[in-house]
């Protein structure tokens, strides 16, 4: 059976009802660069054995990736390490389980820019040492964009559900990345059946994290945690 770490981007009623649910939080990078190293530290030490911190990569990373791939470089020619010292400095703190970087609209789907994403991945999961998840907003193929994550090392992070497909299909080679959210139409929810589904598509994987968003998240977060309570 896969590893499953799942949670939210937000605590919401406490952090001791919160390790209670989940086994996983996304940590977020606001414009202060907060939380402090510091609070990140604390937050690792006072978590269960096993939790999974999941770091946002600094916004300079993805900033630099889009003035690169406006310049049309297929190379991140950049400072990688100056580039990467915050993030590898926060997922340090937090003993993180895998970083995730979220590419902007801005980051168009281009040849070029395939190029760089992949060159970009291959420095990172080889400078990280965890699991790269890679969220990318616009016109990217989730096929094509797996493919790119797996050439290079990384793990695309998608929505199983996006396609209305009767079929549960998930993307990933050793590990998996889901983002659920919500659903179109009139029930906006995931129920058991769904989620049972999404267990039976991600059972080969060695790990899959599942980050939680949007108004049920605490909803999906029972039905998940509910179903690897039974499957233990």
């Amino acid at each position: 059976m896969a590893k499953y770490y799942f949670g939210a981007d937000e605590v919401g009623k406490g952090w001791d009802r919160y390790f209670a649910l989940c086994n996983a939080f996304e940590v977020e990078w606001a414009e202060d660069d907060k939380p402090s190293l510091k609070t990140l530290n604390t937050w690792r030490v006072k978590s269960p054995k096993g939790f999974a911190f999941v770091t946002h990569t600094q916004p300079l990373v993805a900033q630099t990736l889009v003035t690169l791939g406006d310049r049309g470089a297929t190379t991140f020619d950049a400072d990688f390490d100056e580039v990467w010292a915050a993030t590898a400095a926060r997922a340090k703190a937090l003993g993180a389980k895998a970083v995730l970087l979220s590419t902007p609209f801005d980051f168009s789907p281009s040849t070029t820019s395939r190029k760089l994403i992949a060159d970009f991945g291959s420095k990172a999961t080889k400078a990280c040492k965890l699991p790269i998840i890679w969220e990318n907003v616009g016109m990217w193929s989730p096929d094509s964009s797996a493919e790119i994550a797996s050439s290079c090392g990384m793990t695309l992070l998608h929505d199983p559900f996006a396609n209305f497909d009767d079929e549960v299909v998930v993307l990933g080679q050793n590990d998996a990345a889901i983002l659920l959210n919500e659903r179109a139409g009139a029930r906006r929810n995931f129920d058991t059946y769904e989620i049972e589904a999404l267990f039976d598509a991600t059972s080969h994987f060695n790990r899959v994290f599942i980050l939680l968003r949007g108004r049920f998240k605490w909803r999906h977060a029972r039905e998940i945690k509910a179903m690897i309570d039974m499957l233990d």
